[in-house]
């Protein structure tokens, strides 16, 4: 075989950056979606009502004291898109935050990031006055990603945030706290239902593909070029 010309390296090597930028898309195919939990309907539901199991698994909740039907969402206050029926109660009083928790991790070897929350919440007058969400990402320290002011009205709102990026990842433990309640005892004062959790999924090709994508770019341009 002939030693390949200048031009013909200048071409190979302008192909290789080619096949460089078009692997470095290929890792960067993400598309938002969301996550939402509407704490069941005729019977408690803690899990996911609507999640894509190809991008995330997970998302039980705990933390709540009872997911029933006391003080729906449908009623006084309610905002729009309110499931009514179910929602997760928490006890909260001044010396005891509620604190509502879930894991998700990222499937088939793709990763996460998070990027909005909008829930419904209704708190009494002795309830928490203050909520923050944080998430810790493939077991780093909890940060906060949004925080807000509780109305202390008995009266369901939609609790709806600016929107955040979150650490891209595979794992996520998130947290919503809400504290500052006044209770001098425990008692269910805060209801949270309709969760939604906005992200972007981002699918990572398997490394064997893209090298042999690559082999397989230069290899054409080496049989053109003969």
């Amino acid at each position: 075989m002939s030693p390949l010309s200048s031009a013909s390296l200048r071409h190979l090597r302008a192909m290789g950056g080619l096949v460089s930028a078009l692997l470095l898309l290929a890792t960067i195919q993400m598309e938002a979606a969301t996550i939402y939990w509407n704490m069941g309907t005729a019977v408690s539901n803690a899990n996911p009502t609507t999640i894509n199991s190809a991008e995330v698994a997970g998302g039980t909740l705990s933390g709540f004291t009872a997911i029933n039907t006391t003080s729906p969402s449908t009623g006084t206050g309610t905002y729009t898109g309110a499931s009514g029926e179910m929602n997760a109660g928490l006890n909260t009083r001044d010396t005891i935050d509620g604190l509502l928790t879930w894991t998700l991790t990222a499937q088939n070897g793709g990763q996460l990031t998070f990027t909005d929350i909008t829930f419904g919440s209704r708190v009494t007058g002795t309830g928490p006055q203050d909520w923050v969400l944080s998430v810790s990402v493939d077991g780093g320290a909890s940060t906060s990603l949004a925080s807000g002011a509780l109305n202390r009205n008995s009266e369901w709102s939609l609790i709806n945030p600016a929107d955040f990026t979150s650490s891209a990842g595979t794992t996520f433990v998130f947290s919503l706290l809400g504290d500052n309640a006044t209770a001098t005892s425990s008692t269910t004062n805060w209801r949270i239902d309709d969760i939604t959790l906005v992200y972007n999924f981002t699918a990572v090709p398997e490394p064997s593909r893209m090298i042999l994508f690559g082999f397989s770019c230069i290899t054409f341009f080496l049989r053109r070029k003969r």
